[in-house]
């Protein structure tokens, strides 16, 4: 401390040498250099003294005045400073330090979009003398805040400037890579993360990213292996399931799969037991108009059958309005669901999701017509015409853990002995679900409880483990489902990679 003051009283003798003439300049002098050293010293209160005395003798000081700006961010006296920031601009409205200082001010209350104008400003005020390496810093900031407000486009459009004034700047092309991968093109991804591999080939970063994404574009394999037991009063199946499916990501925009599905059933009913064999061929297409606009196609044939099994469209749409996020799919499906008796549906299916932040609305609409069915009041085959419908509210309580309630709605124009036919079923529910991980481990954990007519209750419970090794992964889950009439259980083993 005594070496400081030393060094304060030699600059004052020294300052002093040169404004004997005049007092006034002498003390503004002495008050800037002992607020430089209370200020590295990181003693604040008193550099902003310093810097209150200097304004108070020339209130036109602009040193005195930015740097007392400064000091209030750093002890987040944000009022103050931004006072002192906007003075500065109403004297010189190109100033760029103090829409520095008003654009550190918004960062730090996580205002992006105030934070986003003072950028801007800066930008636009750029002089011909300002460096290359200052304009690149503010554009890399404002692509990066264009990003944590949702708006990639403009983000790309600040990167593509960067790339035009310095095309060797590696963090522009990764970003835009990022920003490809977000819009679900890996193709160009990876075209963007190979050049600033090229430009920064020791960056570790860049090199995992397009390891990883190198992934989605490769061939990739599911294999399902599943044991499914149902039971209702004197009725039993046991299901042995198997699927396997290979997925190719042909362009930015397609990507297709082929899936193989094959089940045997033992069934024992009242002692008499008899089994079936059923497989079927699936092939589901994707095409991505964009992030938001996925139309995705499935066609299946099942050949034991001899019949088209499967046919059906959807079309998803993502919207975000500020925080809320909405989604929407719409499904329209002919499929045999009930193949033991070779009963077929026709419905449309429309899902609806609204989020904000950490909490999620979620409606899901069903209705159609069940062909060729035995209905229980004789062997009369008729349509039977369905409605279903579930509201769903889950918020997320701590990380991961979510918790939620359910209302349910089943309707059934006519009783069927083949397959499940509530009339008029409104059920009441809870939820909660839970996701952890840790480095390539994971396991997920969910539960419902479901009531309906204030005595029936229902519950569904399921748990599942996994591993993910460089190429391939690995996962085991079990599901139980309990009513007063039916149950189920059902084990399976998942692995997926890629070659």
């Amino acid at each position: 401390m005594n070496k400081n003051i030393c060094i304060i009283a030699l600059l004052s003798i020294f300052i002093l040498g040169f404004s004997s003439e005049n007092p006034m300049i002498e003390k503004i002098e002495t008050a800037r250099s002992l607020g430089y050293q209370y200020n590295i010293q990181n003693e604040t209160e008193k550099a902003i003294e310093c810097y209150q005395t200097i304004l108070e003798l020339d209130p036109s000081d602009y040193d005195a005045r930015l740097a007392l700006g400064r000091l209030y961010i750093s002890i987040e006296n944000f009022t103050q400073a931004e006072d002192i920031f906007k003075q500065i601009i109403k004297n010189d409205s190109t100033d760029l330090e103090a829409y520095t200082g008003l654009a550190k001010i918004a960062s730090l209350q996580d205002n992006l979009l105030v934070q986003i104008l003072y950028l801007n400003k800066i930008i636009d005020n750029f002089s011909s003398d300002i460096s290359t390496k200052y304009k690149i810093d503010k554009l890399y900031q404002l692509a990066l805040v264009y990003q944590y407000s949702d708006q990639l486009s403009l983000s790309n459009q600040v990167l593509d400037r960067i790339i035009d004034i310095e095309p060797t700047f590696a963090e522009a092309w990764a970003e835009k890579g990022k920003l490809a991968y977000w819009n679900d093109k890996p193709y160009l991804a990876l075209n963007f993360y190979e050049k600033a591999i090229e430009l920064d080939s020791v960056h570790l970063p860049y090199q995992a990213q397009k390891k990883n994404i190198s992934a989605i574009v490769k061939l990739n394999f599911y294999t399902k292996h599943s044991y499914v037991r149902e039971k209702e009063d004197n009725l039993e199946f046991n299901h042995y399931q198997h699927t396997y499916r290979i997925v190719k990501r042909l362009s930015n925009s397609w990507e297709t799969n082929l899936a193989y599905h094959n089940k045997y059933t033992h069934k024992n009913s009242d002692g008499y037991k008899s089994n079936a064999l059923y497989d079927n061929y699936v092939w589901n297409n994707r095409l991505n108009i964009n992030q938001d606009h996925i139309i995705r196609t499935n066609l299946g044939y099942s050949r034991s059958e001899k019949l088209l099994s499967l046919v059906d469209l959807s079309l998803q749409d993502n919207f975000r309005l500020g925080k809320f996020l909405i989604s929407n799919n719409l499904t329209i499906k002919s499929e045999y669901f009930e193949t033991w008796y070779g009963v077929s549906r026709q419905l449309l299916i429309e899902k609806f999701s609204l989020s904000y932040e950490k909490t999620r609305f979620s409606f899901s609409y069903q209705s159609g017509k069940i062909d060729n069915n035995y209905v229980e009041n004789g062997s009369i085959m008729r349509e039977n015409m369905f409605l279903i419908y579930t509201a769903e509210l889950n918020h997320e309580i701590y990380k991961n853990l979510n918790i939620g309630i359910i209302y349910r709605f089943q309707d059934f124009e006519y009783e069927s002995g083949l397959y499940y036919t509530p009339q008029d079923k409104k059920l009441y529910g809870i939820n909660a679900s839970y996701f952890f991980d840790l480095s390539d481990f994971y396991s997920y954990i969910s539960s419902s409880v479901q009531m309906y007519e204030f005595e029936n209750i229902e519950t569904n419970n399921s748990i599942e483990f996994g591993y993910n090794w460089d190429c391939i992964s690995l996962a085991i889950s079990y599901a139980n489902f309990q009513a007063p009439y039916y149950q189920s259980d059902s084990a399976n083993i998942i692995l997926r990679g890629h070659f």
